[in-house]
């Protein structure tokens, strides 16, 4: 968090578009009350486990850091695997409404 407030965050270009794309898309999101509903529950126990780790481990430095490691490694390996399951799932989608609607020509 504290690089987004570092001079050198701000003298990029894309620090500017990625500000633009989490403001419109942010801006579009919106949640059905049952949404709201559905997700209390799951927020109450993510913020209650998150605190809960936080009591327990948050008192030795070496395990929160080596948690804070673990954490912040399997974040962006499960970034990577995740955005590259959309990608092939975005190509096969277009190569499939491709195919189909070849299909529907014939």
């Amino acid at each position: 968090l504290g690089h987004i407030f570092s001079a050198d965050f701000w003298s990029r270009w894309q620090s500017y578009l990625w500000l633009y794309l989490i403001l419109t898309i942010s801006s579009h999101i919106t949640l059905s009350p049952p949404d709201l509903a559905g997700a209390k529950e799951g927020a109450i126990t993510l913020i209650a486990t998150v605190f809960l780790l936080e009591l327990f481990f948050g008192w030795s430095k070496s395990l929160n850091t080596y948690i804070d490691n673990l954490l912040h490694n399997g974040f962006i390996y499960v970034s990577g695997v995740l955005g590259s399951f959309l990608l092939i799932t975005m190509l096969f989608s277009i190569i499939l409404k491709l195919f189909i609607k070849k299909q529907k020509q014939e």
